[in-house]
């Protein structure tokens, strides 16, 4: 995400799945920014999707273990478990998969970590990228952002 180049420009540059979130730093999220602004043709847009923190959930600190779902795998129940913990100062949500039901290989737990984003911080960060208009959107059907839910962030160039 972070270096890339496809040889040609888009009109649309999508990046479903909260992936910018998986980018910690700034530096990271910079470098994939601008990577994708380069790639995106004059009027261009990048349409991605992140988070954005209930603040009341992550002063919490941490979200105990809690079932999440069940699943098959290869004919068998599989059952997944989650821990969140959250680090303020870096604004990243450590999540701690855990499961268990199935074979040896798939048991056990799983670690990922994603950074959350304030809007202003989200402004900031693409135009420091060279994007120049930003809408927030509250879902892909294009309903009114509201603070603290679902975030579709559409930039142009």
């Amino acid at each position: 995400m972070r270096n890339f180049d496809l040889g040609r420009q888009f009109r649309l540059v999508t990046s479903p799945f909260r992936a910018l979130s998986h980018l910690l730093d700034v530096d990271a999220q910079l470098a994939c920014l601008g990577c994708v602004r380069r790639h995106l043709a004059p009027g261009g847009a990048f349409a991605f999707d992140v988070f954005d923190p209930r603040l009341e959930v992550i002063a919490l600190g941490e979200i105990p273990e809690s079932f999440g779902t069940t699943f098959e795998h290869d004919g068998r129940e599989m059952r997944r478990f989650e821990t969140v913990r959250f680090d303020v100062s870096r604004q990243v949500s450590t999540v701690v998969f855990r499961f268990e039901g199935g074979p040896p290989e798939l048991t056990g737990t799983a670690e990922v970590q994603m950074r959350w984003f304030y809007r202003y911080e989200l402004e900031h960060l693409l135009a420091r990228a060279g994007f120049g208009t930003t809408i927030f959107y509250g879902a892909f059907d294009r309903r009114a952002w509201p603070s603290e839910g679902e975030t579709i962030v559409v930039a142009r160039v």
